[in-house]
C-alpha cells in the first residue's frame, strides 16, 4: 500500500457558495449542491400539482433521495478504496447530475486506478444482489408508508442495477472511461491511454446528448461533463509532464499581504488595490489562521462591509511543503475549489502557491524548454 500524503491538508470550512455541508462520514466531508435541494423541491411540487396527492409528492421526495442514497455509497466505494492505496478523498459533493468524489489525486498504478474506478459500481451491484432475495420473499404484502414492500425493493435494485450499468459505459471521465484508460495503460505510457480514452469519452458524450434530448434532459448535463472533464483531465496530465521535476519552492509566491483577524474589510480592500493580490494568508503570532480570498472579500463588502477579517475569511485550508513536486500538486490546485495552497517549513509560511502562478510557470518553464527560432 502507498503511502498516504505527509502535508499537513485540512478540508475547507464550506465547498463554494452554492454547496453545504451535509455531515462527515469515514472522515470525508459529503456537501449538497444547492440545486440538489432545488431538484427535490421542483419534483415535489411538481407531482403534487399534477396528482393533488401530498403522499404521492412525498413518496416521489423519498424516492429520489434514496436515489442518491446509493449514489453517496458508490462514491465511497471509490473514496475507501482509493483511500487503501494512501489516496485521501478531499470531498463528496452530491450534485442533480450525480455524485463526485473529489480525489487528492489518481493512483499511479493502473491497476490500483483500476480497482478504484471499480469500487464505485461494485457497490451498486452489491446493493442490488443484497436486495433481490428480499425482493423475491416480500412480494408486496408489506406496506411502509403506504409503498409496497415489492414496489420499494424492485425500485431499490433497478436504481442500483442502473447505477451499475450506466456508470460503466466507457465515457471517460466516468468510471468506466477510466477502466478504459487503466486497461490502457497498462499496455502505453499514460498519455496515449488518456488520449484514447478522451476520445471515446466524446464519442459517448455526442451519443448521450443526442439520447438526451428525447428522453432525459439530464443526459445532455452528463454528456457536457463527460466532454469537458475528459479534455480537462488530458490538458492537466499534459501540464503534470511538463512539471515534473520541479518542486513547489520554484513556483511559490514568496511576496504578499498578510492580515489580521481584526483587520477591517475596508483595510483589505485598500490593499488589494494596491497590491492587485488575490489571496491573503490570515496569522495570529505567526500562525496562519485562515485565508481571505479576494472573491470572497469582493462578496463580503457588497453584503456586509462592517465585518471583519476574520468573519471572513476560511479557517480550514490546504498546506503543502516547498519541497513538493509540482506535478503531484496539480490535482490538488486545479481539482478543488482551492485557488491557493499555503506553503509551510514547518510552522514557518514561507509562500503561496495559486492557480494563476502556477500557470505562469508552466508557461515560461515550457517557453525555455522550446525556443522559438529567430
Amino acid at each position: 500500500m502507498s503511502a498516504p500524503p505527509t502535508n499537513s491538508s485540512r478540508p475547507r470550512a464550506r465547498e463554494g457558495s452554492w454547496s453545504f455541508l451535509l455531515g462527515r462520514f469515514f472522515g470525508i466531508d459529503v456537501y449538497l449542491h444547492g440545486t440538489f435541494l432545488a431538484l427535490l423541491a421542483v419534483l415535489g411540487l411538481t407531482r403534487w400539482y399534477t396528482t393533488g396527492d401530498l403522499a404521492q409528492a412525498s413518496t416521489a421526495v423519498l424516492g429520489l433521495a434514496l436515489v442518491f442514497g446509493c449514489v453517496l455509497l458508490h462514491e465511497y466505494g471509490h473514496a475507501l478504496t482509493a483511500r487503501h492505496y494512501g489516496v485521501r478523498t478531499r470531498r463528496i459533493t452530491l450534485l442533480p447530475i450525480g455524485g463526485v468524489a473529489q480525489l487528492e489525486r489518481m493512483p499511479e498504478k493502473p491497476t490500483q486506478e483500476l480497482l478504484v474506478a471499480l469500487a464505485g459500481p461494485a457497490v451498486n451491484a452489491v446493493l442490488a444482489l443484497m436486495a433481490t432475495p428480499a425482493l423475491l420473499l416480500l412480494g408486496s404484502g408489506f406496506e411502509p408508508l403506504g409503498v409496497p414492500a415489492g414496489q420499494a425493493l424492485a425500485f431499490f435494485v433497478t436504481i442500483n442495477v442502473a447505477l451499475c450499468v450506466f456508470n460503466l459505459l466507457p465515457a471517460f471521465p466516468m468510471d468506466g472511461g477510466r477502466v478504459l484508460r487503466a486497461a490502457l495503460a497498462m499496455r502505453m505510457n499514460s498519455l496515449d491511454a488518456t488520449r484514447i480514452a478522451a476520445g471515446v469519452g466524446r464519442f459517448m458524450a455526442v451519443g448521450l446528448a443526442i439520447l438526451g434530448f428525447f428522453v432525459n434532459p439530464m443526459l445532455v448535463l452528463i454528456a457536457v461533463f463527460v466532454w469537458f472533464g475528459g479534455a480537462q483531465e488530458l490538458l492537466m496530465l499534459k501540464a503534470a509532464r511538463g512539471l515534473a521535476g520541479a518542486s513547489v519552492r520554484q513556483a511559490m509566491r514568496t511576496q504578499f499581504t498578510v492580515l489580521q483577524p481584526h483587520d477591517s474589510l475596508e483595510r483589505a480592500a485598500a490593499l488589494a488595490i494596491l497590491g492587485n493580490e488575490q489571496h491573503f494568508p490570515v496569522l495570529v503570532g505567526g500562525d496562519v489562521v485562515g485565508m481571505l480570498a479576494r472573491e470572497d472579500l469582493v462578496r463580503s463588502l457588497q453584503t456586509n462591509p462592517l465585518q471583519t477579517v476574520g468573519e471572513v475569511m476560511v479557517t480550514r485550508f490546504d498546506t503543502l511543503g516547498p519541497g513538493d513536486a509540482l506535478d503531484k500538486v496539480l490535482p490538488r490546485l486545479f481539482g478543488s475549489s482551492d485557488q491557493a495552497l499555503v506553503v509551510m517549513e514547518g510552522p514557518q509560511l514561507v509562500g503561496l502557491l495559486t492557480r494563476e502562478g502556477l500557470q505562469s510557470f508552466l508557461t515560461l518553464r515550457s517557453a525555455m524548454r522550446n525556443p522559438t527560432p529567430a
